[in-house]
């Protein structure tokens, strides 16, 4: 069975100037093999648009065509930044069967590849254990820590979420701290029930995030980072618990390359997400 393509009526709250992380981000038309989207300048940043909505339209693309609803698995290559503008999306099934759905998706603009995705898709229920949970009191609670209102200010696209400092840099400057980062966010406007709309913010969150660790020591604004890929895994999906809390740490980067892992979690410790990426990081 083909899911709808996803559309939805939701707003951007009063106030804030562009329309973000609704379902109507990722609503799709049917083109050709695949899908169709015009991607507006609301999600770009230096002139590109912010890969990880790239990766979630394509995630998007994949679901429209999956016999069934949960993602379970993707690999986002990314092959050139994408341009404001119009992107086809083709997807490929690649296997189906009674529990799960293997596809891909080739992202495309102008005729040339800007992205491919490996998903796996299943149907999962409710699980009958206890959930992870971290330990009493090892992470301090978003309503104490720093706002991070400087991201969005640098890095327009990122204003779809609120963010909370737990290990993160104060300012785009600072150039100390370790080979990590971690922090809270949530969206901007509440995204309902849908667990695959709660899959699509972990991967996007991730995506944001999972480099500065590999930035950190040399400071945000001076240094240049970029992933190639990334590979998102995800628990047992259910609805958005609200505050997301990303945790990710840095491998070396002395030749430019650099491998950032994380994880995805909600507010009471549960595992949702399990992240890695490889990328380049440059001096400016």
């Amino acid at each position: 069975m083909e899911h709808p393509v996803i559309v939805s009526a939701l707003r951007t709250p009063p106030g804030r100037h562009r329309l973000l992380l609704s379902l109507d981000d990722l609503a799709l038309e049917a083109s050709g093999s695949g899908f169709g989207r015009v991607i507006g300048p609301d999600w770009t940043f230096a002139d590109r648009v912010f890969g990880g909505y790239t990766a979630a339209l394509a995630l998007t693309a994949a679901r429209a065509r999956s016999a069934h609803p949960h993602a379970l698995s993707a690999h986002v290559i990314f092959l050139e930044a994408a341009q404001p503008g119009a992107v086809q999306l083709d997807v490929t099934e690649l296997r189906s069967g009674r529990n799960t759905w293997v596809g891909r998706v080739v992202a495309t603009q102008a005729g040339r590849s800007v992205l491919t995705c490996d998903l796996w898709f299943g149907d999962r229920g409710a699980s009958g254990r206890d959930p992870v949970r971290a330990e009493p009191d090892a992470v301090p609670a978003p309503e104490h820590c720093a706002a991070l209102s400087w991201l969005p200010e640098m890095w327009p696209c990122m204003g779809f979420l609120e963010e909370r400092a737990i290990d993160y840099p104060a300012d785009p400057d600072e150039r100390h701290g370790g080979r990590h980062v971690a922090l809270w966010a949530r969206p901007i406007k509440d995204i309902g029930p849908d667990p695959f709309l709660a899959q699509v913010l972990d991967l996007m969150f991730a995506d944001a995030h999972l480099m500065d660790a590999a930035l950190r020591g040399t400071g945000l604004r001076d240094t240049i980072g970029f992933s190639l890929d990334i590979s998102v895994v995800w628990e047992r999906p259910a609805p958005s618990p609200g505050w997301l809390r990303l945790s990710a740490s840095a491998e070396s980067a002395d030749d430019g390359f650099v491998t950032c892992h994380g994880t995805v979690r909600g507010p009471d410790g549960r595992l949702r997400a399990t992240a890695l990426t490889q990328g380049r990081s440059l001096g400016r």
